[in-house]
């Protein structure tokens, strides 16, 4: 399942109240972790189809992590766990960028997913950035 179609089954999932609350939740960067949010012109009359694709067009690949993050805000933790199940199938999928510097190097930067387990035993997701780098020699 891609991320939009998780995020929309997410969405769906959600009464029209907490809705309401979850696009006010996107509209502050302060909230979010993050130093983005979505206007609310935006997100005034938008349906959970049109929420879900201005999500992804403003935090690609974090789409998932900021949704995660405001159900965490609205108290749906039990939408946070079926989103992470639903998301596991990507956890393979990585981000690449490619870069040979003069050197020779070849950097190759990614983001990935991990589970970690904290000192309180609870199992967290998180994301996590890996380099490659490998020396080419002509």
């Amino acid at each position: 399942m891609s991320d939009k179609e998780g995020l929309l089954k997410t969405l769906d999932d959600l009464a029209d109240e907490e809705f309401k609350k979850f696009k006010l939740f996107l509209q502050q960067p302060e909230i979010l972790g993050t130093s983005q949010a979505i206007p609310k012109n935006q997100l005034e009359n938008a349906d959970r189809l049109d929420t879900v694709d201005k999500i992804i067009q403003t935090f690609s690949h974090q789409s998932v992590e900021v949704v995660k993050e405001v159900l965490k805000k609205i108290n749906r933790n039990d939408l946070v766990e079926k989103l992470s199940s639903i998301n596991t199938g990507e956890q393979g999928k990585i981000l690449l960028h490619l870069s040979i510097n003069r050197a020779g190097y070849w950097i190759q930067p990614f983001l990935g997913t991990d589970r970690k387990k904290e000192r309180s035993g609870d199992n967290i997701e998180v994301t996590v950035l890996y380099y490659i780098v490998l020396r080419f020699s002509p």
